[in-house]
């Protein structure tokens, strides 16, 4: 198969959670494609530090090689729950960037970028030290399918649709059930 499997956001690796990179490693793999890996952490410590990273290394063009793909799984996280604030902590998110993303609207995660119910880039200051693909990229690409699985990210994929995040989207039972409930 004549393919290359990307990955589109900076690593991060915590207990439960597959890294991404091995994630890339075996789908490249199963579907005998090549892969490109994003060799940098999902964040920096500050907004100052990230720009320094993507000015001075090839970081710029792997993100815009990233957002050029044909097909993304991506995984949606809600603020306070899970993966996300595990996701946050390794970040160290303080407590004020946590109070400020809830008083900003911030309902969930996207390949690492905060986004808000109607499905657009919190404007936020821990957006700006991710390192990711960002969610006009998301937008352009043809096929993105969103996975999520529980009822408390209901809020969450709702905001991803909301903003045409996705083109198909992969839910558990009681996560659908609770989107069936939501108003229209």
């Amino acid at each position: 198969i004549d393919a290359t499997v990307v990955q589109l956001a900076g690593e991060v690796s915590f207990s439960g959670v597959q890294p991404a990179y091995e994630l890339v490693r075996k789908l490249s793999e199963k579907l005998g494609a090549n892969y490109q890996y994003l060799s940098v952490p999902a964040s920096a410590p500050t907004q100052e530090i990230a720009q320094i990273l993507v000015e001075t290394t090839n970081l710029r063009d792997s993100l815009k090689r990233a957002g050029q793909c044909d097909v993304a799984v991506l995984g949606i996280g809600a603020l306070g729950s899970g993966s996300t604030d595990a996701f946050l902590k390794i970040a160290n998110a303080s407590a004020e960037e946590l109070r400020e993303a809830r008083e900003a609207g911030v309902v969930g995660q996207i390949s690492s970028l905060l986004f808000t119910a109607d499905g657009q880039e919190a404007d936020h200051a821990l957006n700006t030290r991710l390192f990711s693909v960002s969610l006009d990229q998301i937008r352009t690409i043809p096929e993105v399918s969103l996975v999520a699985l529980g009822p408390e990210k209901a809020l969450a994929v709702g905001g991803a649709l909301n903003g045409s995040l996705g083109t198909s989207l992969i839910v558990d039972v009681p996560l659908a059930e609770k989107l069936l409930e939501a108003p229209n």
